[in-house]
């Protein structure tokens, strides 16, 4: 399931609180990782300068779960 992000800026990724997060990936569909971070802020993640286009981010969570999910970037 893709999720559209139909806003200029930034990606909210609201299902976990920021400080469950140990790194966030934005993997493109070359396998090219195209954003990490060691945490998620309030405010999301900057996805302003991401060309249009479907992505894969990753979560991975301080207890070592792992969450992967689809997006696709529409402006």
């Amino acid at each position: 399931m893709s999720i559209p992000i139909r806003f200029l800026t930034y990606c909210l990724y609201r299902i976990l609180p920021p400080e469950k997060v140990s790194k966030v990936l934005i993997v493109n569909n070359s396998l090219t990782t195209v954003y990490q971070s060691a945490k998620i802020t309030t405010n999301g993640i900057n996805v302003k300068n991401l060309p249009v286009g479907s992505y894969t981010i990753q979560v991975v969570e301080k207890d070592g779960y792992v969450s992967t999910h689809k997006i696709f970037i529409n402006r």
